[in-house]
């Protein structure tokens, strides 16, 4: 008689962090007459995109056509490999190309995202059957990845000697090894994130996705670390004169390009935006509260203006609103103080701290000088709130950044909340 067992709950997987390799030694082997044997790379879609590229009879291509394979090569690696198989495609090239035999062991602090994917593609290329002419010009960009992960490499903190077997047994994992195995998680999501834009371009809303993860303020300042070198890269594709990212790009396009810089950078203004948010909402001791009386009583500003009729505000109304505005009767510059914002999300409000704004978006506030300060300014008065928010438009003059501090020339002249 067959005895019943009880089924099993089907166990949710997390979702595991950033690989790094693990590997001691190189996975290259060789045939018979001496060639490199490589791994096979199954393909995910043969039908539409074939098996990898093949690099037989290239002596007889033109240079068009040589440069038009690899960028349906670049782009069949996108498809089919991760950053896991670029590393272990350095990695084996290393170990079969003298000179450069120290780089997988000296490089493998460094997580799979430092290197970049076409690192790993180019040298696949090499070991598959790719030809280097001119070593000087077709090793540079190799040559150029290999320097900045080595400036990676000097910027961490130098390794510690390996503890014994029996440190290691008693050492337990601390609240900061969580933490970056919470990092490397969250960025192995924003890397998903991506992929999912370059296959249907989904969009991905970083401040949110952060916002959820509770990922602290210090480790979300390193997201915009990592994408900016993309960012870089691909602004120097768009300049059209590193052959290596021509080629390695040349699936995206000059329009696809301009669009992934788009995106990369709406990661690092969520990424920033959320370490603002998270530093304004981070407890604080538990103090008395400041009166607003004594938080202005250090702002020095102008209290009436009779040539134009300008009266300014009470300060107090400055506490806690979201737009300042602001006209310095010496310079005619009529100013805006933005609080910081994310999207249609106000993220901190105005403040006031000795004789300067704070909380404000070094980004959203501006001033213009006024040529005709009569007829601007009797024109803002009678304003409401929608017609300030493109009030700034119509002036023709040269737009600059406003600084905290309030001059004594300055009126206060409307707080928003």
């Amino acid at each position: 008689m067959a005895l019943a067992t009880k089924s099993k709950a089907p166990v949710k997987r997390a979702k595991k962090p950033i690989a790094r390799s693990t590997r001691t030694a190189p996975a290259t082997k060789y045939m018979a007459d001496g060639k490199t044997k490589l791994r096979a790379i199954k393909s995910i879609d043969v039908k539409y995109l074939g098996d990898e590229p093949s690099w037989e009879n290239q002596d007889s291509w033109t240079t068009e056509e040589l440069n038009s394979r690899l960028g349906r090569a670049f782009n069949w690696y996108n498809y089919n490999c991760d950053g896991k198989d670029a590393r272990e495609f350095f990695e084996d090239w290393c170990a079969i190309t003298p000179g450069y035999e120290e780089y997988p062991k000296k490089f493998k602090p460094l997580a799979d995202w430092h290197l970049g994917s076409t690192l790993g593609y180019r040298c696949r290329m090499f070991m598959a059957g790719l030809k280097v002419k001119d070593p000087e010009k077709d090793l540079a960009f190799i040559n150029k990845r290999i320097s900045e992960c080595e400036e990676m490499l000097t910027k961490q903190k130098p390794a510690k000697t390996e503890p014994s077997a029996t440190e290691v047994e008693a050492k337990k994992e601390t609240i900061q090894d969580r933490l970056r195995e919470k990092f490397s998680e969250v960025v192995g999501e924003i890397e998903g994130a991506i992929d999912d834009y370059f296959d249907s371009k989904k969009e991905f809303d970083t401040y949110k996705f952060l916002q959820a993860s509770g990922l602290p303020a210090q480790f979300a300042a390193k997201i915009p670390e990592i994408y900016e070198r993309h960012i870089a890269e691909l602004e120097e594709y768009l300049e059209g004169k590193c052959p290596q990212l021509l080629e390695g790009y040349k699936h995206l396009g000059k329009r696809g390009a301009k669009d992934a810089i788009k995106f990369y950078q709406s990661i690092i203004d969520g990424a920033n935006a959320y370490k603002t948010a998270k530093i304004a909402t981070r407890a604080k001791p538990k103090r008395k509260p400041v009166s607003p009386e004594k938080l202005v009583r250090n702002l020095k500003y102008l209290k009436e203006f009779p040539a134009l009729k300008l009266n300014s505000i009470d300060p107090r109304d400055i506490i806690g609103c979201t737009e300042l505005w602001v006209y310095n009767t010496k310079t005619r510059k009529l100013g805006r103080f933005h609080a910081n914002t994310h999207g249609d999300m106000v993220i901190t409000s105005l403040g006031v701290k000795g004789s300067g704004i704070t909380g404000f978006s070094e980004t959203l506030s501006v001033c213009k000088t006024l040529r005709k300060p009569q007829e601007v300014l009797d024109k803002f008065k009678i304003s409401g709130k929608p017609q300030l928010r493109k009030f700034m438009d119509p002036i023709k003059s040269v737009e600059t950044k406003l600084k905290a501090r309030i001059s004594p020339e300055t009126i206060l002249l409307r707080a928003v909340k």
